[in-house]
């Protein structure tokens, strides 16, 4: 037997895509949607094992389930980094851009300077917290036929603009009870060993999509 996977997209939101590159003088080859291309940047190549990717976004975030190389679920839920830098901005009264920076200096910590707002960013994750979890729950319990039991998700991955705020990872370990760790997005692009992109690491999370994209033609 074989499993396949079929994805279904609306033919007028791909007509306009197709329209856009024609417009622009450019021919698509193919379209694929965003999960399978983030499985294919952060999943070690010939890596069987079922993985929950979550690419945390500004405005929203994905959800993931990756086994045997093939995408089996993903879900888009409504919440983005940007919850987080308003919790910050209103509990210290300062400007967006001043929380939007102080997100991204360790703000998501339980210890040093900024432990006495941590509860109110704990607060504002606690959707993405409880979206991660229903996901997680409903894989391992979930069955499409008789005696199928699905493989356990053997670790969470972040990726996104957002995945990579100091102490995310260790809070989201705590509470899912399950490992989880934030992305290469590299890892099937080439060795850090011999390569050494440009650009910092945190940034290039926000590239998984773009990257998965490239990787398909290589």
């Amino acid at each position: 037997s074989r499993e396949v996977v079929v994805s279904v997209f609306p033919k007028s939101i791909a007509e306009s895509y197709e329209s856009a590159f024609s417009d622009a003088g450019l021919t698509a080859l193919s379209f694929e949607i965003e999960g399978s291309a983030i499985a294919r940047s952060v999943i070690p190549q010939n890596d069987n094992r079922t993985y929950m990717v979550v690419d945390i976004g500004a405005m929203r975030t994905g959800i993931i389930i990756v086994s045997g190389g093939a995408v089996y679920y993903s879900t888009t839920i409504d919440f983005g980094g940007s919850v987080l830098s308003d919790a910050i901005q209103s509990h210290l009264n300062i400007s967006a851009d001043e929380a939007e920076a102080l997100k991204h200096e360790g703000a998501f910590s339980r210890q040093g300077e900024y432990r006495d707002f941590f509860p109110a960013l704990l607060e504002a994750c606690s959707p993405l917290q409880e979206e991660i979890n229903k996901h997680y729950v409903y894989w391992h319990n979930h069955s499409d036929k008789k005696d199928c039991t699905p493989p356990p998700i053997e670790k969470v991955i972040l990726c996104g603009s957002d995945a990579d705020l100091e102490g995310l990872a260790e809070h989201l370990t705590l509470s899912l009870r399950s490992p989880v760790e934030i992305a290469n997005v590299w890892v099937n692009a080439f060795s850090a060993d011999t390569y050494i992109p440009p650009i910092p690491f945190n940034r290039s999370l926000a590239f998984a999509t773009a990257t998965g994209l490239a990787l398909r033609f290589n």
